[in-house]
């Protein structure tokens, strides 16, 4: 069925004459492909070329040199003269001559033009009989490959062509005349020739094409034995030249425009060769006289009918050679599928045109396109049918397993349903254990390391001190173990629920740095967070959770880091995620380190539950390998995934993705974005002095009056003290905003110091109002003891030009001085450039006693005796007063933080541990400090959480979520409270 389909597809493109021009180059090849033959020595062309015309001074020549030409050609005896000139007019001189020669010459024909625009004959040989038409049909695509014979004038008289007249004359001297051989179907014999008409029923022309006796043209060369006319009338040529051969006479020249395209004209050259149509007619009467006399096959078409047969034959060839090569293939477990059907093609093509070249040579056109169009066309199909009953037969095949399958299934499914239940079962039950035991495990381990706490600070021996550090060092590690335990049960018994507020990200990330801030510091490790301009600070999440992975993160960064630095990152994702809401938000986080990096063959293990790296990693840096597990499951619920990018030797990037929502800027304040500036080189002390202190090392005084904005008497003390090393004498102090606001109203200023945390009015406020009233002419520098970005970035939305964090370095301050009085010396209140931007975050110089186990309280280091010799010039005078108004304010401010803690004020206790931090690192204070940016961390985080002030006054009990920690805060107070009075006792006494 497939083949006579596709078979009878191709039958209807060659009845409508689709496929003619394929077949008509398939044809040419076949004449440029078969092999030359020998030069036929029965004819001969006198051919008028350009240098002839030249030579006769005129076209048309005379007809005088015409009758010449005759003359001498007519001497050497020719077998028949053809003249391809249309010569119906007199060219004198010489027409009487002419006219003459015609008559008396009986073997000289003549041409008109029958068809299209006619040409008449030359009348002298039209009355003899002896003139044949010149006329030459081309196909559709312009090139002949048609001889008319014969065709019919305008009065019915049918009138033979120039070359087959000439033919016929030639043959009735050799006794060979025409015979009708099948008068009905008009086929005549001459010789050993049978010549068979076109018709329509024949070969693939349609009947307006065919007109005349027609056959096809079997061109023998595109060469033949040629004189030019120069020659002949110079009698360069013998007679005998011309002896018993047809002569044609007729222009080779190109500016004749007597040429015509035949199938040697190749469509593949840009300028294909053309043909005269003298050697066209040359070829006409070269095939008639070798088929009659030689026995050259004339060249003959197919019937329609034989033509549609043979495109059926092919196509079944086709169907029958592709399936018994599937057949074949399959019987031994062999797949061809498309190579069945190249291989079909390939070989049967390639037979075909075998077929059709051996028919050509022997006088046969037989089609070669549609029946390789059919075969390729039924082996495809026959392929892909093939195909198709196979998938229809695995299709079977697989419902019927299915069928099995599915009752199987439903048994199985039984089976696992019990076991499941009694699984999920013993999963909740392992679950809440596990966090039970944790929450029970945790509760006396924080009494522990808090009793712990309490007696380092006390008297003990060295081997005691040795001893209560390893147990507060294995009891937080313990303690971070429970924390991830518990946590890792949440998540694994599906009790874990993310909050969903509006927090602020860059203060979440702030928050990280600050409580890995003394890990950092103890390590020599930079700690940066960078937000991406185009995400806004205030989004809607869980801070708590994001807040952990961080933690997670860059806790391992600064384990697995041993110098360089630890960058949190975050950044807008603009991969693509089709599950996320169109009002949400991909962000991508990151924590980059300068570690010791990761190999990738390790890579995978390091978000699997209780798995480390390696052996080694566990014995040298510690862990459970349960933190990244953890963060793991958290990315999860935050709709997001983590991944890490690392390796060996060259640090590591774990970056992780969470989707969140951006709010709007009055839910939550939105931090603008840290300003990108050079790094500023601090200046050394000796260049400073340089520029401030005479060679005898007196300070020079400098004409600048500066106003200090600060509320601690101590820290007064200090930086006017340091200001007078510098240089800077004319000094005014104002213990808050308000008092500074009033005396700017009252004198000039050339700059400003302004702390940040002040009763009445604080810095910030203070800044915005400076800016309101006086523009942007008076520098301002902050003066903080907070070291972290989200502070620097709160400065400078402030208005604040610098920043500088407490303790002051008097060389930093001297640096910052000097440049922000060279933007605006020499006159006060002048415009001050506000291009600068802060510098790079300084470390903290604070130390922890508790580090030297060698030390009893009794000799710890209470004072950085350097920084204070640095701060105060060494004037021992000075130190002393100076230590002294500390501690007798410290002691004020301990009773005050006792009450804002009974209280849960968080805000106020805030700003207490403030300003003992700012006024201890001032004063060169050790182990202060750092008990002060405790308890300022742990009030900040309650305040920014939201959690309620409740004042004393109220009744109200401690809040839920602090009741944990409330016992470390008195701790870290008490603390305080005794190292301040170990401190007190050593002032008075004069053992700093």
């Amino acid at each position: 069925m497939t083949p006579a389909l596709v078979a009878a597809i191709f039958v209807l493109g060659q009845i409508w004459g689709l496929f003619r021009p394929w077949e008509w180059t398939v044809r040419d090849q076949l004449f440029r492909l078969r092999p030359p033959e020998a030069i036929d020595s029965r004819l001969l062309i006198v051919a008028i070329d350009e240098p002839d015309i030249v030579a006769v001074g005129q076209w048309p020549m005379p007809d005088t040199v015409l009758g010449e030409l005759l003359d001498k050609i007519r001497q050497g005896d020719p077998a028949a003269i053809g003249l391809d000139l249309y010569r119906d007019l007199p060219v004198e001189p010489g027409h009487e001559e002419l006219v003459e020669i015609f008559q008396t010459t009986p073997n000289l024909f003549g041409v008109e033009k029958l068809i299209g625009h006619t040409v008449a004959p030359p009348p002298a040989l039209e009355e003899l009989g002896q003139v044949g038409i010149s006329d030459l049909l081309p196909d559709a695509d312009g090139k002949i490959r048609r001889a008319i014979l014969s065709a019919e004038d305008s009065q019915g008289v049918s009138r033979l062509g120039l070359g087959i007249m000439l033919a016929l004359h030639y043959l009735e001297q050799e006794g060979i005349s025409l015979e009708p051989l099948d008068p009905e179907r008009m086929h005549l014999g001459l010789g050993q020739a049978r010549f068979v008409p076109i018709t329509p029923e024949v070969g693939d022309y349609f009947s307006e094409e065919i007109g005349g006796y027609q056959i096809p043209l079997n061109y023998q060369s595109q060469v033949f034995e040629t004189v030019t006319l120069k020659d002949v009338l110079s009698g360069t040529v013998e007679p005998e030249q011309f002896r018993d051969r047809v002569v044609i006479i007729g222009p080779l020249a190109p500016s004749l425009n007597d040429f015509f395209y035949t199938p040697y004209s190749s469509n593949l050259t840009q300028d294909p060769p053309q043909m005269p149509g003298a050697v066209v007619h040359a070829n006409i009467v070269s095939q008639t006289l070798s088929a009659a006399l030689d026995g050259r096959p004339l060249l003959r078409l197919w019937h329609r009918r034989a033509i549609w047969l043979w495109i059926l034959l092919w196509s079944g060839v086709g169907a029958v050679m592709t399936g018994k090569l599937l057949f074949w293939a399959r019987s031994r477990g062999y797949n061809l599928g498309l190579l069945a059907a190249v291989i079909t093609i390939t070989t049967g093509v390639t037979s075909l045109g075998i077929i059709v070249y051996i028919s050509f040579l022997q006088g046969w056109l037989t089609p070669l396109v549609l029946p390789s169009l059919a075969l390729s066309t039924t082996s495809i199909v026959i392929v892909n049918s093939h195909h198709l009953s196979e998938l229809r037969r695995a299709n079977r095949k697989l419902k019927q397993s299915s069928v099995r399958l599915a009752h199987r299934v439903e048994e199985r499914t039984a089976e696992l349903r019990q076991a499941l239940t009694a699984a999920e079962a013993a999963t909740v039950a392992k679950s809440e254990f596990l966090a039970n035991m944790s929450h029970e495990i945790r509760t006396p381990m924080n009494g522990v390391i808090g009793m712990t706490d309490l007696l380092l600070v006390s008297q003990l021996t060295p081997e005691q001190r040795d001893f209560l550090q390893t147990i507060r060092s294995s009891g937080e590690s313990l303690l971070a173990i429970v924390n991830d335990i518990l946590d890792f049960s949440k998540l694994e018994a599906g009790r874990m629920e993310l909050e969903s507020i509006p927090f602020n990200l860059k203060a979440c990330m702030t928050d990280v740095t600050r409580l890995l801030y003394a890990k950092a510091e103890s390590k020599g490790l930079d700690l940066r967070v960078i937000l991406d301009e185009d995400i806004s600070a205030c989004m809607q999440g869980d801070p708590t959770r994001l807040r952990q992975i961080f933690i997670n993160l860059a806790g391992n960064a600064i384990k697995f880091t041993a110098q360089g630095s630890i960058t949190l990152r975050a950044s807008r994702c603009d991969r693509h995620d089709p599950q996320g809401a169109s009002d949400s938000l991909l962000i991508r986080f990151s924590v980059k380190d300068t570690g010791i990096g990761i190999a990738p063959e390790h890579q995978h293990k390091l978000f699997q539950s209780f798995s480390q790296v390696d052996a080694s990693t566990t014995r040298q840096y510690g862990g459970t390998g349960l933190g990244l597990a953890i963060c793991k499951q958290l990315t999860q619920l935050m709709g997001g995934e983590i991944g890490v990018e690392s390796q060996w030797g060259q640090g590591s990037t774990f970056w992780f993705t969470a989707r969140m929502k951006p709010v709007t800027t009055g839910v939550c304040e939105t931090l603008r974005p840290e300003p990108q500036s050079p790094d500023l080189i601090t200046v050394a002390a000796n260049t400073v002095a340089g520029k401030t202190v005479a060679a005898n090392g007196d300070p020079q005084q400098r004409p600048v009056k500066i106003l200090v904005v600060e509320d601690t008497p101590v820290n007064q003390k200090v930086v006017r003290n340091q200001l007078k090393l510098i240089g800077y004498l004319d000094v005014v102090c104002a213990d808050n905003g308000q008092i500074a606001l009033d005396r700017l109203a009252q004198e000039s200023f050339n700059i400003i110091l302004m702390d940040c945390q002040m009763p009445v009015l604080d810095g910030y406020e203070t800044s915005r109002r400076i800016r309101q009233q006086y523009g942007d002419r008076l520098p301002i520098i902050a003066m903080t003891a907070h070291a972290l970005d989200g502070e620097r970035d709160k400065c400078l939305a402030a208005g604040m030009d610098d920043y500088i964090t407490k303790p002051v370095k008097r060389e930093r301050l001297a640096e910052r001085l000097e440049f922000w009085l060279d933007q605006s010396l020499p006159t006060p209140n002048g415009p001050a450039d506000t291009s600068s931007t802060p510098p790079p975050q300084e470390r903290a110089t604070s130390q922890d006693p508790s580090q030297d186990p060698s030390q009893d309280p009794a000799a710890v280091a209470l004072i950085d005796a350097e920084h204070l010799a640095s701060i105060t010039g060494g004037d021992l005078e000075f130190q002393q007063e100076l230590l002294e108004i500390f501690s007798d304010d410290a002691i004020q401010s301990i009773d005050a933080i006792k009450i804002a803690l009974e209280q849960q004020d968080w805000q106020g206790l805030y700003q207490l541990a403030h300003k003992l931090k700012g006024a201890s690192s001032s004063a060169a204070i050790l182990r202060i400090p750092d008990l002060a940016r405790q308890l300022e961390s742990q009030a900040q985080a309650y305040h920014e959480e939201g959690l309620p002030n409740h004042g004393g006054r109220h009744g109200a009990a401690p809040v839920t979520q602090a009741k944990a920690d409330l016992h470390q805060l008195h701790e870290i107070v008490e603390t305080l409270e005794s190292t301040l009075i170990q401190l007190r006792f050593k002032v008075e006494r004069g053992h700093f």
